[in-house]
């Protein structure tokens, strides 16, 4: 009898699908968390890209490129994004500088702010499941050529190279390309913000409404005109458009005019809220409003006898080198011309009873009050308090307080690199020098430091910004006498690459955030707190250790700190607030010295720490 092959046949198909099955499931299977060749992955969030590479393929499970996660990759020419992505977050391929190939598959729904601001691609696509586009997404990309919205997306769509948002008939992003069609009525929030070929530009009389920095650092745009609907003006318009020397209001608009190439608000008292480097400002304004030169490239002003306000910001970061103020202004904002950097003249006329000029100082009449100085300003005797920004706009190099001065407010000295020499009157009776310090004879808190700063170890506080935005100070000593180092104190000062706490200290709040170049802190062993902010954007570090004495972290202690990987921590830790270490997108490997359970207890839903990150856990009384 002839046997059946039925059974073998069958055999062999069962066979056949069970390693088809076998080798789906392994093709499938794909770490959840942690790191997966160049990339850092969390429950199918792309965290970070530790590679170099020019040419990048993201994983095909990713759901999510997530916040920083390419950040300033500057070998990225070509990114593939895989239909399994949905959300392209904050700042994800931000200053990738060669960035210049990115197809965005029709799987995404969500482009964040910044997303690929500062790249160079050439185009953009849209497609159809975007539903949400944030602001500046692709701002500082000059080589964009084209944008693109698939026709049957339901939010967006392009027109002219515009990408328009349907409903608000709004312009989110343009290019150097760009028309502004006849069809939207408003340019929205940095729309064509540092498009830095754009040199001229017509707006159809149907636009009523132009955003915050729409134009901001059009370095090439030359002229402007704002046609007759228009009925909202944005801040900062034409901040850094040093070339823009014509600007003009269609005369039947019924709430702007222009003027001497500057824009009034007609229902607002004929305030100037946009003035450029060729303005003349008319002799029927009453106020210059916030922000109105912000930026600008004007080089000297004339204040008319009809100004009486000049409010804040209003010629911030301007080139004003002489500054002529009439006798009508009896209001001038703290602020109003800071980071003035090329001043060299100010003049008042003498019959303003409010201010006056004296030794190339702005000077307050009715407390004597120093608001303004130059290059060339002599403080004169007489003064008694310094406000904040006096000196924000100074090249001096070398200043003395004079002995009746017994306020400094805080932001008085922010931002002064120049200064290599600061004194005080021997007679002042509140305050002294000393290393090239000024402190406070009463606390012994020193407010005012400089890059050339050695602070004596008689002083107990570094006060609130002492060293503020001093971006030239390298290093500096903390001797053992301080106690409190209060918040700012080193904020924003980029050069600094070392700092020592000491034992004496047993708190820290915000006092380094924006140290960029901080590439190593040795915390004090007696600190209890480490605060709010204390290291935010802290871009440097690689690592931290946090001594057995710190009893709580908080908030966002160490946020944005990119190149932080690991961090080493004791048990006597036992509160950790919300998200201490978001955006610290290289962080790996957290090392606690304590048990599992011990790190359950501070390791609450509130804190977010990402699974990604491995935590070690160390016995403290092993050698």
């Amino acid at each position: 009898m002839k046997k059946s092959r039925a059974p073998i046949f069958i055999l062999l198909i069962i066979i056949f699908f069970a390693v088809a099955i076998f080798s789906a499931c392994v093709a499938d299977t794909h770490p959840v968390n942690g790191k997966n060749g160049d990339f850092i992955i969390t429950n199918e969030v792309l965290t970070r890209y530790l590679g170099k590479d020019s040419i990048v393929a993201v994983p095909d499970y990713v759901k999510v490129i997530g916040q920083s996660a390419f950040y300033e990759v500057n070998t990225l020419e070509k990114i593939i994004i895989p239909n399994s992505v949905t959300s392209i977050e904050y700042k994800a391929f931000y200053k990738c500088t060669q960035l210049a190939e990115a197809t965005i598959p029709d799987s995404v729904t969500a482009i964040g702010e910044y997303a690929f601001a500062y790249t160079t691609i050439t185009g953009v696509s849209i497609p159809k499941s975007v539903t949400a586009i944030g602001n500046w997404a692709f701002t500082g990309s000059i080589y964009l050529e084209t944008i693109t919205v698939d026709d049957d997306n339901p939010i967006y769509r392009s027109e002219a190279n515009c990408l328009i948002e349907r409903e608000n008939k709004s312009i989110i992003q343009g290019c150097k390309t760009s028309e502004v069609p006849q069809s939207v009525e408003r340019i929205g929030v940095g729309a064509f913000s540092e498009i830095s070929s754009l040199e001229s530009i017509t707006i159809p009389d149907n636009i009523k409404y132009l955003g915050d920095g729409a134009f901001l650092g059009c370095t090439a745009l030359t002229q402007f005109f704002i046609p007759r609907y228009v009925s909202y003006i944005g801040h900062s318009l034409f901040n850094g458009c040093s070339s823009l020397e014509s600007i003009s209001v269609a005369s039947e608009n019924q709430i702007f005019r222009s003027a001497g190439n500057c824009v009034m608000w007609i229902t607002d008292n004929n305030s100037l809220i946009i003035g450029i480097k060729t303005s003349v400002i008319p002799h029927d304004v009453s106020k210059i409003d916030r922000a109105a030169f912000i930026g600008s490239s004007i080089t000297s002003i004339e204040i008319p006898n009809c100004v009486t306000r000049i409010e804040p910001s209003a010629f911030e970061s301007s080139e004003l080198t002489e500054i002529n103020i009439s006798p009508s202004v009896n209001y001038i904002a703290t602020g109003a011309f800071f980071d003035c950097n090329s001043l060299e003249t100010i003049i008042v006329a003498p019959e303003n009873a409010f201010y006056k000029s004296d030794g190339n100082c702005l000077i307050r009449v009715e407390d004597n009050a120093l608001m303004l100085t130059t290059k060339q300003s002599i403080i004169p005797d007489y003064i008694k308090s310094i406000d904040s920004g006096a000196f924000g706009a100074s090249a001096t190099t070398n200043i003395n307080i004079p002995a009746l001065v017994t306020s400094i407010s805080s932001g008085a000295f922010n931002n002064c690199n120049s200064i290599e020499q600061i004194s005080v009157d021997s007679k002042n009776e509140v305050y002294r020098s000393e290393g090239n310090c000024i402190i406070k004879k009463s606390n012994n808190e020193l407010v005012v430091g400089i890059k050339t700063s050695i602070i004596p170890d008689s002083v107990t506080k570094i006060g609130y910004g002492a060293f503020w935005g001093n971006s030239e100070l390298v290093s500096i000593e903390i001797p053992n006498s301080v106690t409190i180092i209060k918040d700012n104190a080193f904020f924003d000062c980029t050069a600094l690459t070392e700092v020592i706490i000491p034992n004496s200290v047993k708190s820290i709040g915000t006092a380094f955030w924006g140290c960029s170049s901080l590439k190593s802190i040795k915390l004090s062993d007696q600190i209890t707190n480490i605060g709010l902010w204390a290291f935010m954007d802290c871009t440097s570090l690689t690592n931290i250790e946090i001594p057995n004495s710190v009893q709580t972290i908080g908030k966002q202690a160490f946020y944005g700190c990119i190149s932080l990987t690991n961090i080493t921590m004791s048990n006597s830790v036992e509160s950790i607030d919300e998200s201490p270490f978001y955006g610290c997108i290289s962080l790996l490997d957290i090392y606690f010295l304590g048990s599992q359970s011990e790190w359950n207890n501070i390791n609450t839903p509130s804190v977010q720490i990402a699974s990604s990150i491995n935590i070690h856990f160390i016995d403290p009384l092993q050698d």
